[in-house]
């Protein structure tokens, strides 16, 4: 931890978490006349000073005085919190000791933002999830857009939130594939932290992998290894990863949007829940994106979604029409738009994709 940091927040004539003149609290807003509840952020320093982390950070919320401080050791910040009144305590990517916290100061209320492992069952904690349906779909267009010959989608399934059922998300997978005007199959992989990885990889001959939920270290490895594109949405988002990605969970996007869901919910005198799903499918990021949709086409589903001009699971059974895609602002391949007068398409696909009209580009 960094001492001086905290220190230097805690010395400044810190009652219920409002400071004058320190971190993050905004000295205007703290009147005798508002009781607000106390908020300290923990977190790497580089996921604090990220840009949308901090502008989050440095929003002025009703009722609610934030500070934001590097993550150390549990036994330092235990000492901190021991001396302070701040009412919640928000983990960003707790580690196993960060966590153990939660159990020995039962009179606070703790916020795991990051966290990729088991439901916790320690009642004062609540778990920030991604949006796994909306980001589930966006990662079936990712890989229904890239060319594959005919072969399956494996979507590795491991272990998920109670909250979410598993068929609704490979559901949405589906969704997304055939919203790319691809042919693929979704195969499930059942998978998990204790699944032995042996085989997982090496018996599925597929154009892209589709992980979601906690699995083991070994299996992402192996994927990793394969030379077969990825998408990646683990609930942790913020792992490293190598390999042939095709996407990923933005983390700053979704650390922000979780702690802005946190915040408002304080702000607005709510209990927080023991699960909170934050976030929208805006928060995969698939920069350098390949497929015959373009990162833009990829925008566009992203934007459908999260505005709720189209649901996770809408196409399932079956893609949409082409005039259909094209009224919700999706592109459509050029083999299948209408052609008009001398030949010349109508839509707006090509700016998508940089293609020529007539040429096929249905990905199979």
């Amino acid at each position: 931890m960094t001492r001086f940091r905290v220190l230097s927040v805690w010395l400044c004539g810190m009652v219920g978490m409002c400071l004058t003149g320190c971190g993050f609290a905004d000295v205007r807003t703290l009147t005798p006349d508002i009781v607000k509840t106390g908020v300290a952020v923990f977190a790497p320093a580089s996921l604090l000073a990220s840009a949308t982390v901090d502008a989050t950070m440095s929003t002025s919320h009703q009722g609610v005085s934030v500070v934001g401080l590097t993550a150390g050791t549990a036994t330092a910040i235990r000492s901190d919190l021991q001396r302070s009144q701040a009412q919640v305590v928000v983990f960003l990517h707790p580690t196993a000791a960060l966590q153990e916290l939660a159990t020995q100061m039962p009179q606070k209320r703790f916020v795991w933002i990051g966290y990729d492992g088991p439901a916790p069952v320690v009642p004062n904690v609540t778990w920030v999830v991604p949006n796994v349906e909306s980001l589930a779909s966006v990662a079936g267009y990712l890989a229904g857009g890239i060319q594959g010959y005919g072969r399956p989608v494996a979507v590795v399934l491991g272990q998920l939130p109670a909250s979410f059922n598993p068929g609704t998300v490979v559901a949405a997978v589906s969704s997304g594939i055939h919203t790319a005007y691809s042919r693929a199959v979704a195969t499930v992989v059942d998978a998990g932290p204790q699944t032995p990885a042996t085989g997982i990889v090496s018996s599925y001959g597929v154009r892209a992998y589709i992980v979601i939920g906690q699995v083991a270290a070994q299996t992402m490895l192996d994927i990793q290894r394969s030379g077969v594109p990825f998408i990646a949405l683990n609930l942790g988002a913020g792992a490293p990863l190598t390999g042939r990605e095709l996407g990923r969970i933005a983390d700053g996007r979704f650390t922000a949007a979780g702690l802005a869901s946190v915040f408002s919910i304080l702000a607005h005198g709510r209990a927080l829940p023991p699960q909170l799903v934050s976030g929208s499918a805006r928060d995969l990021t698939a920069s350098g994106y390949r497929g015959w949709q373009g990162v833009a086409g990829v925008a566009a589903y992203q934007a459908a979604l999260a505005q709720g001009n189209v649901a996770p699971d809408q196409f399932t059974v079956a893609a949409p029409s082409p005039a259909s895609a094209s009224a919700l602002g999706l592109p459509v391949p050029a083999a299948l738009r209408p052609i008009s007068g001398a030949g010349t398409a109508i839509g707006s696909a090509n700016h998508f994709q940089g293609q020529p009209a007539g040429r096929s580009n249905v990905s199979g």
